[in-house]
């Protein structure tokens, strides 16, 4: 349900187009060049990470994520999707969710962000970590939740050690009335 989500708020990009490239150094343009991929085909294929609130955020939220067409907030209640078609939230029905849950970056990438706010110094957030995953430990008895993701698309996956029950997973989906499963169950 979720990469149906969010292939609905973001535009996937188009295939390569060929077309006539210019070659500064040689002159007119060559017919047949596979030309540079525009800015947002390129910014959609741009692996998704998770930023750790440290002020750039609502203090509700623990980590964000933005991609092509939405933003991602992950809070104490689940996983809120913002985006131009509106906002949807997805919770874990009768989890253990907040503050005491633990939540932690995993694999960071090495990347940063920083955030200049005005001119006062006291309001800049600098060196934030970028992660490729982020993990709601014992959102349910021996179940955690990850999010990652997966070309530019927010997957999750709710993993289950030993004496968790599958059973007790349930989401709960709200903001979008029209939001349906398929067939498949995406």
């Amino acid at each position: 349900l979720a990469v149906i989500l969010v292939a609905n708020l973001i535009v996937p990009p188009a295939p390569g187009a060929v077309r006539p490239v210019r070659d500064p150094r040689r002159g007119p343009p060559v017919s047949g060049a596979a030309a540079p991929p525009a800015r947002s085909q390129t910014w959609g294929r741009l692996p998704l990470v998770f930023e750790p609130n440290r002020g750039q955020a609502d203090p509700a939220v623990r980590f964000v994520a933005r991609a092509a067409g939405y933003t991602l907030l992950l809070t104490d209640r689940g996983a809120v999707f913002a985006g131009p078609a509106g906002v949807v939230r997805m919770k874990a029905a009768g989890a253990a969710m907040g503050r005491a849950v633990a939540v932690e970056g995993l694999e960071p990438t090495g990347g940063i962000s920083n955030y200049f706010l005005g001119n006062d110094p006291a309001r800049w957030r600098t060196g934030i970590p970028h992660y490729r995953r982020v993990q709601y430990r014992d959102v349910y008895r021996s179940i955690d939740l990850v999010y990652y993701g997966q070309q530019g698309r927010l997957e999750y996956d709710f993993v289950v050690r030993p004496g968790g029950d599958p059973a007790a997973i349930a989401l709960v989906w709200e903001g979008d009335e029209d939001l349906r499963a398929d067939d498949n169950g995406d």
